[in-house]
């Protein structure tokens, strides 16, 4: 890990904000706080007192959403959102070249589980801490060269999310950027919906997918991806709930032999995961296959 060494950023910010570039470098005490608006000063010197404001940037002249770009006390870029004054989130920067104890030993473990040779070529590392979670995640993104089986494939892009207390929380293959697509970065809404959805789960992360937002809970012993999309009129909707399974994992009749017919058709098709995923029409057990190196197909089996 220690000869890693980044060479892009992902861009996180949508092009139509308006910016105020405050550069701050002479500060030696609080003023540069007067830089922020005033609801947003209290509880920015209290969550960093030891920060070094680069810039602050509003979504419209309210300031109802704003963003603070801090240099914290090692020396790492921060953005901290927030939303009528009240705090949302924060990302961390986690440069590649810096000290790799800022990443808590936990979250290093189960990264280093994975197996993943220190020649790949990272993107990122992001610490997030958001309002409504309780730990904070770390995002891992990188390019590099994998085989399933079936040969090489170069420049295969990974996102892996692990939680603070060390649960492995998302492991995706070809999403190199959680990109935050409009602003603010407020999964808030989305928390609760999921939290209403599971009452008796806990809440470990959250996640863009394309157009929807993923939350990861702990429930019933398995950490699920619950699925929320949002439509043009802000209204929020359940996609689907699912968790991997291991490969090896029993199962039912039924899916035994949904999968085994379709390996009858495709002789030659290598099965690389299973999960269980849950929808308005029902559950399901959903088989990966790799027909080709560059290929592959979904199939599901319904539980009855």
């Amino acid at each position: 890990m220690k000869t890693l060494k980044a060479f892009l950023t992902c861009a996180l910010m949508a092009t139509t904000i308006i910016a105020c570039d405050k550069n701050n470098d002479d500060n030696t005490d609080d003023s540069h706080l007067k830089d922020l608006p005033e609801n947003i000063q209290g509880d920015f010197s209290t969550r960093y007192p030891d920060a070094k404001i680069d810039h602050y940037f509003a979504q419209n002249e309210q300031h109802e959403v704003a963003q603070v770009t801090f240099t914290d006390k090692d020396g790492l870029s921060n953005m901290a959102y927030y939303k009528n004054g009240k705090w949302l989130s924060n990302r961390k920067n986690i440069t590649l070249d810096a000290d790799f104890g800022l990443i808590p030993e936990k979250v290093y473990d189960t990264f280093s589980k994975l197996g993943i040779p220190e020649t790949q070529i990272f993107e990122h590392i992001f610490e997030d801490s958001k309002s409504g979670i309780e730990q904070k995640q770390y995002q891992f993104a990188f390019v590099g060269t994998y085989n399933f089986g079936m040969g090489d494939i170069n420049n295969y892009a990974n996102n892996i999310i692990i939680a603070e207390d060390g649960t492995l929380l998302s492991y995706n293959d070809y999403q190199l950027c959680d990109p935050v697509k409009i602003v603010p970065y407020d999964h808030t809404e989305f928390i609760q919906f999921a939290q209403s959805k599971y009452s008796d789960a806990k809440i470990l992360g959250s996640t863009y997918d394309g157009r929807n937002v993923v939350v990861f809970i702990s429930h019933e012993k398995n950490v699920k991806h619950v699925v929320i999309y949002k439509d043009d009129s802000n209204k929020l909707s359940w996609v689907k709930t699912w968790y991997p399974l291991d490969i090896n994992t029993n199962l039912p009749e039924s899916a035994i032999a949904d999968k085994n017919d379709y390996l009858l058709q495709h002789p030659d098709a290598k099965l690389t995961a299973i999960r269980h995923e849950e929808d308005a029409t029902g559950a399901y057990y959903c088989f990966t296959f790799y027909l080709t190196i560059n290929s592959g197909e979904i199939i599901s089996s319904k539980i009855e």
